[in-house]
C-alpha cells in the first residue's frame, strides 16, 4: 500500500504532514536524536531495549519506521525537508 494525497495513512498521516507532527503520533522512550540506532520506540526483551520504531536520516531526507512487534507488518514513512512524501506498509516480507 502505498499514501496518497487522497487518504490517510495509519494514524491519520498524510502526505504534506510536517516530521514533528508525524512523530509526535507516536509513543517515545527514547531521544532519537540521541539514540545510538534512531531509536524512539521499542520493548526491553531480557534486559534489551529491541527497537520496533526508528528514524533514519540522510541529507534532507528522513523515514520514520515503525512495526508492532519483531516482524510484520512494517510502516515506513518517506520525509523530504520534514514534509511527507509517501508511506508504505510493508504486510509480507519478500526477501523470505
Amino acid at each position: 500500500m502505498y499514501g496518497n494525497l487522497d487518504v490517510d495513512g495509519p494514524k491519520a498521516i498524510s502526505v504534506g504532514d510536517s516530521f514533528q507532527d508525524v512523530l509526535d503520533k507516536f509513543p517515545h522512550e527514547k531521544d532519537w536524536k540521541k539514540s545510538q540506532n534512531g531509536e524512539f520506540y521499542g520493548q526491553l526483551k531480557k534486559d534489551e531495549f529491541v527497537a520496533t520504531g526508528f528514524v533514519t536520516t540522510d541529507g534532507n531526507n528522513k523515514e520514520i519506521v515503525v512495526w508492532p512487534q519483531e516482524s510484520l507488518p512494517r510502516l515506513v514513512i518517506f520525509f523530504e525537508d520534514d514534509v511527507v512524501t509517501h508511506y508504505t506498509i510493508y504486510l509480507q516480507n519478500i526477501f523470505d
